[in-house]
């Protein structure tokens, strides 16, 4: 629940407006709460750029969301900051699936339940298999998508380790620019 007591959706009305900002989130994961704060912005920031100039940060603590499928038919999200690219074949080793494929934006919004450029850490209509960068640790704090497009969810790595239930690896190449 957030602060106000209120559940927070995507599609509630009014999602656009919690407040400034909350710094409870629900979790469904362990029926607890997330220690974050979800952060409104008057405008869509649905790039990890756009997101970091709008907030005043540097771009690498600003984590993405790559929704990509397995060849088991599973959903999987790959979490790494700024401009880092995802090796599909690290996240592959780290998580033990095959046949990983970068999705559509159609495809995110039915595997996540969230439209691409705001696919959050947590928080998903079905279990997805989590793999997050390890460039995870050198933040203090990192800003991952909040539902929605004008949405940004401020969080410890840690926490959000624990959230989301991914495992940290080395998935990206340092360097080149992700899709």
């Amino acid at each position: 629940f957030l602060r106000d007591r209120t559940r927070w959706s995507p599609t509630a009305r009014g999602a656009s407006r919690p407040g400034p900002s909350s710094s409870i989130i629900p979790s469904a994961r362990n029926g607890g709460l997330i220690d974050a704060e979800l952060l409104v912005l008057a405008h869509a920031v649905p790039t990890a750029a756009a997101a970091a100039m709008a907030l005043g940060v540097c771009l690498e603590s600003v984590f993405k969301s790559l929704v990509m499928d397995a060849s088991c038919s599973e959903g999987v999200i790959a979490r790494t900051g700024g401009e880092r690219r995802v090796s599909a074949r690290a996240v592959s080793r780290l998580l033990g699936v095959s046949g990983l494929s970068f999705t559509s934006a159609t495809r995110v919004l039915d595997v996540t339940g969230y439209p691409a450029g705001g696919v959050p850490p947590f928080g998903f209509p079905t279990r997805l298999r989590v793999a997050i960068d390890d460039a995870v640790w050198s933040h203090d704090v990192i800003y991952c998508g909040g539902g929605r497009p004008e949405c940004l969810i401020r969080i410890a790595p840690a926490a959000l380790v624990r959230a989301s239930g991914g495992i940290v690896g080395a998935i990206s190449l340092q360097g080149r620019t992700s899709r």
